[in-house]
């Protein structure tokens, strides 16, 4: 039996993510939430310059609609009828995924591995996450952008301060 100092951070990651990912991705080919479903039509299958300058709701989350009308596009030919659901919410579910590893990062760089696994665990398994994440709305995008502007103020190098700075800007903005 190995110690848990002889078992390398990625391990610990699969096993404190793979649980809430299981979870998530059952979610992927449920029926689509009245909200979901005012998103797609309200928002996402609008022009560009329209999903930019609209916030008439806030089921409008611009930079996640802008992203969701682009993706859409790109797919529309290949989108099987039976599958819609799951296809719609997969990039959601690629942001809860990248949640989760920035979230262990974040943590292990804090507060050590022990820490990492116990917040990667706690956010995937809370109810508001599990709920949320995965949805056709820009949550799960929003959780993304805010841990990885947390990850990037930990990294800092004045060898890649311009970059840095740029890419918090950006992400900064896409909370917009």
């Amino acid at each position: 039996v190995r110690s848990t100092s002889e078992i390398p951070a990625w391990q610990w990651f699969i096993l404190s993510a793979a649980g809430p990912l299981v979870l998530c991705a059952r979610r992927l080919g449920a029926d689509l939430w009245y909200d979901e479903v005012y998103t797609l039509h309200n928002f996402i299958a609008k022009p560009f310059w329209e999903i930019a300058t609209d916030y008439s709701a806030p089921n409008n989350h611009v930079g996640y609609s802008l992203l969701m009308r682009l993706y859409v596009l790109v797919l529309e030919p290949f989108l099987p009828a039976h599958a819609i659901e799951a296809v719609l919410r997969f990039p959601s579910f690629c942001f809860a995924a990248g949640t989760l590893v920035l979230v262990f990062c974040v943590a292990r760089r804090l507060a050590g591995l022990e820490a990492a696994v116990i917040a990667t665990l706690m956010l995937g398994l809370s109810q508001m996450y599990l709920n949320f994440a995965v949805g056709l709305r820009g949550y799960g995008l929003s959780m993304l952008l805010a841990i990885w502007l947390c990850h990037l103020a930990l990294t800092s190098s004045s060898a890649r301060r311009g970059l840095r700075f740029g890419l918090i800007v950006f992400l900064g903005a896409g909370f917009a």
